[in-house]
């Protein structure tokens, strides 16, 4: 067997500086056929050589491979290489990976020993920096190597000055994203619409709404136009930040008006009523029937969209209105990927599709060799930003190149797929470094190709740009050299992850509640798998609350951090948005308890929900359930509790927000939940719950929140009914529930059993 010893490896040192590849990752991108220099002596490369089969002799090839590498970099010749190449192949051969711990521990520590005598040549008042760089791929911890690469300590990791920056980069992003997620939006309601063309379709039933300049109109229920126009609103606030480095809403003049239309046949009319009313030409009517089109301009200014989703209503808001906010000179890759970010980061979708040509069947094409590869992490890419960040560094761990170049269009509708989602990146790279207004505001030479103006506004080549956003997207892992890798475990350095046994009794009993749930849906639902960084950061959360005491009773600051308290972290900023937390200091119990609530129940039982991460100091107990969770399609109705259910508690578990306002949650009952999913269904779609006991025929006095009339309005969970009954439910009693959708006439009945104890 032959084994490849000259690679062009990703250099491991760059998860060390974030913001670039290390000069040695840009040798190894090059043929070594030839040495540029003697980086070292050959005295210090002769224990590098010797460690060579020991590492082979545990199995691990790769690992020989970029050994081997890294010694070409310090200038070892073949005549050096070739004996030791031939012992490490031979020992290849004959090796069972991972070899036996005691072989493992004394290769780890004779490769740690050449480190040291590696680290004495760096010199000490004009160091060596590219041998620094390749001394931090072989130890990621090597003191001098930092040294001389100019590395501080920054939160626990010793990092270059322009890695720290990003780092505080990192941190004020998610803290203006978490304040604009917050901040109170005052909308006014209209009904009947002053659009004519609105009324004209809807009549008296027409509605519209409006804040901050921006107005939507439509048939479509005034409660999700005013969710939507609140969230949309909420990421333009996002956008003014990078753009100004204010969190606050902006004034959009002149108004900016856009029609949401309820069905296809309502489109459809209001198409011909346009054309009747001389707002569109038989041009656009023409195409607008022959494909299909998702929208049209009238020529007296409002926008009609054709039915969406709320979370796209959302979507469009920030698209139509982002360029009142953002330069006129940015260029569509960086328009494009900036208002996808949004989207991603704040509603859980993408940026409104815009049509030119084959742009998405180009796009199809560039991802379904990826999509067939990992469906579930494509999905999870498209439906929120840690997804996004989670498929494309996967690839960069794989060594695959990913490079802006993909992404760099002259028009924003040639975007889709991986290239959109690279886009998406860059500029998030770009709003944490600060460069992103100037990169924006460039105005590019007369004359200048795409890829010129692009590489003048980012002041670098393409090249040079990607190992910078590259190096920052792989350096979000922890750092790892040749001897952190051998130290491991597990073949090739890649150790598997392995829960606390506290933490995976909790995670068994939280899959087998969904099991539960989804015992009865004849529908496909997401696998849900633990995240490791998931982990790490709900860890960093529960860690912050542990010294943040104040902040655990209150909504929603126990789900914040604060920049100036202490055990801050952007990762652990992320977590508290989108984690349940309880305070009982067990997991199972946790678990038991957000199942005994509303709002803390519904992202346990989400069908969509793919990637999980959990973690628990001394009472903290927080489980991320919002960064890994796919657009669900199917039609189901997820209840708990299920039919046939048993020993089911009795009393309200109480949480913070109160979504009974007012009421003491402790004397309540046991709430009945469905979340339901009408599918592909365009036209508003209900349900109404009913509780009773026994064999009676008059219901259970209950509180019944809906997604239209919740009861605590600052949280209105989408898709989800949830019945409260007034006093504890009546132990060892069977209850039938009946749910029906009055406008499709569907019916369900279902029963379960109470136990004996209150929670």
């Amino acid at each position: 067997m032959q084994y490849r010893w000259t690679v062009a490896v990703i250099s491991l040192a760059m998860a060390q500086s974030p913001l670039g590849l290390s000069d040695a990752a840009l040798l190894a991108s090059e043929s070594h056929g030839s040495i540029a220099q003697e980086l070292c002596s050959p005295q210090a490369r002769k224990p590098l050589l010797a460690v060579l089969p020991e590492i082979a002799k545990l199995g691990e090839a790769e690992l020989v491979t970029q050994l081997g590498d890294i010694l070409r970099r310090l200038g070892a010749t073949e005549k050096e290489l070739t004996s030791w190449q031939k012992k490490a192949e031979r020992q290849l051969e004959r090796a069972e990976a991972p070899g036996k711990p005691r072989d493992r521990m004394s290769a780890a520590k004779r490769l740690r020993g050449a480190a040291e005598k590696l680290a004495r040549e760096l010199g000490a008042d004009e160091p060596n920096t590219l041998l620094a760089s390749i001394l931090l791929e072989i130890d990621a911890t090597s003191q001098p190597a930092h040294e001389a690469l100019g590395h501080e300590s920054f939160k626990g990791q010793l990092l270059s000055p322009k890695a720290i920056l990003a780092a505080k980069g990192e941190d004020a992003a998610e803290v203006a994203a978490r304040t604009a997620e917050l901040l109170e939006i005052e909308v006014t309601h209209t009904s009947p619409s002053k659009l004519s063309l609105v009324r004209s379709i809807y009549g008296d039933s027409s509605h519209s709404v409006e804040a901050h300049g921006v107005v939507l109109h439509g048939g479509i229920d005034a409660n999700r136009l005013e969710r939507a126009l609140r969230q949309g609103l909420r990421g333009l606030a996002f956008t003014r930040w990078i753009m100004t480095g204010e969190v606050e809403v902006p004034t959009i003049m002149p108004k900016r008006q856009l029609v949401f239309v309820d069905n296809d046949p309502d489109y459809d009319l209001m198409l011909a009523e346009a054309l009747g009313r001389k707002e569109i030409n038989e041009v656009t009517y023409g195409d607008q029937t022959k494909a299909r089109l998702g929208g049209f301009p009238t020529r007296s200014g409002p926008y009609v969209i054709r039915w969406e989703p709320e979370s796209m209503i959302a979507s469009d808001v920030v698209w139509f209105n982002a360029p009142r906010i953002l330069p006129r000179t940015i260029q569509p890759t960086l328009f494009a990927g900036h208002t996808n970010w949004v989207a991603l980061r704040f509603f859980g979708t993408g940026k409104p599709a815009v049509l030119y040509g084959d742009a998405e069947q180009r796009s199809k094409e560039s991802t379904a060799k990826a999509a067939v590869r990992t469906e579930t992490m494509w999905r999870a890419a498209q439906s929120g930003i840690f997804g996004a960040r989670s498929w494309i560094r996967s690839q960069l761990l794989r060594g695959e190149r990913v490079s802006y170049s993909r992404a760099v269009v002259d028009q924003e509708g040639k975007l889709g797929g991986e290239p959109l989602l690279i886009a998406t990146l860059a500029a998030e790279f770009l709003h944490i470094t600060g460069e992103f207004k100037a990169v924006a505001e460039h105005q590019p030479e007369k004359g200048a190709t795409i890829v010129q103006a692009t590489e003048a506004a980012l002041k670098a080549e393409i090249p040079a740009f990607d190992e910078r956003w590259n190096g920052w997207l792989i350096g979000e892992n922890e750092p790892a050299g040749l001897l952190q890798r051998l130290e491991q475990s597990a073949p090739d350095g890649e150790a598997e992850f392995a829960l606390d046994p506290e933490l995976q009794e909790a995670v068994d009993h939280l899959q087998t509640v969904r099991s539960q749930a989804f015992a009865e849906i004849n529908a496909f639902v997401e696998t849900l798998e633990i995240v490791p960084q998931l982990c790490e950061q709900a860890a960093l959360h529960a860690a912050y609350l542990g010294l943040n005491e104040d902040q655990k009773t209150a909504w929603p600051d126990a789900h914040d951090e604060y920049p100036d308290r202490e055990g801050f972290s952007s990762g652990g900023a992320w977590a508290g948005g989108h984690s349940v937390i309880a305070f009982c200091g067990d997991g199972v119990e946790a678990v038991d308890e957000w199942m005994g609530t509303f709002y803390h129940r519904l992202p346990l039982l989400e069908p969509g929900l793919c990637g999980a991460g959990m973690a628990i100091d001394r009472d903290v107990v927080v489980l991320d359930t919002g960064s890994l969770v796919n657009q669900y399609g199917s039609d189901a109705w997820i209840a708990w509790p299920p039919a046939g259910a048993k020993d089911i508690p009795l009393g309200f578990v109480p949480e913070i927000p109160n979504p009974v306002p007012g009421e003491d949650l402790e004397k309540l009952g046991f709430p009945i939940t469905v979340q339901a999913y009408f599918g592909q269904a365009k036209e508003d779609r209900t349900l109404h719950l009913e509780l009773f006991e026994g064999s009676d025929e008059e219901p259970v006095e209950a509180y019944f929140i809906t997604p239209k009339k919740p009861l605590f309005n600052r949280l209105s969970p989408k898709d989800a009914y949830c019945l409260i009954p007034k006093t504890h439910l009546s132990a060892r009693t069977e209850y039938r529930v009946e749910a029906r959708c009055p406008e499709t006439k569907e019916e369900r009945v279902w029963r379960f059993h109470t136990g004996t104890s209150t929670r």
